[in-house]
Order: structure tokens, then sequence, then C-alpha cells
């Protein structure tokens, strides 16, 4: 089969004002066996209306950004989501009505009610779900939960730390929770929510682990803040950071 037979695959991006958005699109605009055909944002973007190829940087595609799931569904083959928990689960719900398109979701931060939606979703379409795609991120949570597996929680404690800029929209991020998962797994535990860190918390420390939690985070959601701040054994801010970084390296053991 020549390439101009070949078949092209139409894409419609959700969360296409995003970094990760506008850098999905300009693969698939760069790809020859890829179509952009649609790019969603949220109705208060500045970016609404905008030139798809203008978002990531490419030649003119003439097609514009909008607000309608529906359309964008309509138009493709492949929906890629990088948008916002909520809006993937309204797209899941969506999709299962309708029977389609196959859906990847890359969105982190889901509750339970939204996870529900996507797996609902997964019994009618081809649903790909991954908090992270990276390779390094999958062979990290493998060989953690080798390590936990391992290493008896009677003499080994697990430690996870996390840190981030101050524009990260969900903690503790996707990838943390999902390393969390593979060692609660390897050692016999159950997690069951996918945006709260405390049921790890509390598991491990029902083990007799101590758990530190590293926020560079300014402002988070109260969950994570408060109740994840009481629950924790010792819970490092920002400020506090920021006091004994900017110190010389003889007065950080004070």
């Amino acid at each position: 089969m020549s390439a101009a037979q070949a078949k092209v695959l139409k894409v419609a991006v959700l969360g296409a004002s995003g970094r990760l958005g506008r850098l999905i699109m300009s693969e698939v605009i760069r790809r020859p066996d890829m179509e952009l055909t649609a790019g969603v944002v949220r109705h208060d973007s500045v970016m609404l209306g905008a030139d798809l190829g203008e978002l990531a940087e490419a030649s003119l595609t003439g097609i514009e950004t909008s607000v309608s799931m529906r359309d964008a569904a309509d138009s493709a083959e492949l929906v890629i989501d990088v948008s916002a928990p909520a809006a993937s689960a309204a797209f899941a719900r969506q999709i299962t009505e309708r029977g389609g398109p196959p859906f990847v979701c890359g969105v982190t931060g889901l509750n339970a009610d939204e996870m529900a939606a996507l797996k609902a979703a997964s019994s009618t379409v081809p649903v790909l779900y991954a908090r992270n795609f990276s390779l390094g991120a999958a062979v990290m949570r493998w060989l953690t939960g080798e390590a936990a597996r391992s290493l008896p929680a009677e003499q080994f404690d697990l430690e996870i730390v996390e840190t981030h800029h101050r524009r990260k929209a969900d903690a503790p991020s996707g990838t943390a929770l999902a390393i969390g998962e593979a060692a609660a797994s390897a050692r016999g535990l159950d997690l069951e929510s996918d945006g709260d860190f405390r049921p790890l918390v509390e598991a491990l420390q029902r083990q007799g682990v101590r758990v530190t939690v590293v926020s560079t985070m300014l402002t988070q959601p109260t969950m994570v803040s408060d109740d994840l701040r009481r629950q924790a054994d010792h819970f490092i801010e920002l400020d506090f950071l920021r006091q004994v970084i900017g110190r010389p390296p003889r007065e950080h053991a004070a």
C-alpha cells in the first residue's frame, strides 16, 4: 500500500490550550498518518477561537478551538484528553452513551466518581488511562514495587517525598500516586482513591512507617493542605524550605 493510500487517523485533543495539549497537537500535525480535527478548551479560555496550528506553533490549520466535546467526538476517530478531571468525566459519560470514539486520558487528580466514569466508558469503548505515559515513570513504578516487595516492612521503612513547582495543578501528582500504589500493592496494601494521599499515609503508618510530606506549593486543595498535614508525621512547607535553602550549607544542620 502506498503512503497516499495509508489510513490517516483523525485525532481531537481536549485541553488544547495547555502546555501538554499544544505539544500533542504539534506532534499530530507533524505526522503524515494523523490529522488534527478538533481542539477543545474551557469556555472562559482566552484561547477560545484560536487556530489549532497557531497554538501548536505550526502552520495554520483553519480549525479553531471550541468548547464542544460532542463536536470533537463527531470529528475524530481518537480523542486524547489532557484537560481536567471534571471535563474528563463528562466526556467519558458522553462516549459511554454514544459508543465512541476511543479515548486516551492522561488527566490526574480524578476523584472516585470521575474515575468510575472512565471505568464505565471502558466497558463500551476502548479507553487508555495513565497518570504518566513516560517510559521512565513506568520503570520507576516497577522498581519501587520490586523494592517494596523484596525489603520486608519490619526492617525497611518506605518513604515517598515529592516536590513541585508552584504552578503544579494537583498534589500529590499522579506519578507519585502511581508509585505509592505500586509500593502499597507490593506490601499487600490497598489504596482506593486517586486524589487523596491519606489512605497511603495511613496504611504505611499502620506498618510502622513514619511519613514526611514535602510541599512546595503556596496554595493547595483543602484536602491536601489540611487533612494530609494532620495525617503526616512531618509536613514541610515552602516557606520553611526557603529559609533552609537560602542559608549557607554549614547552617543547615541547625
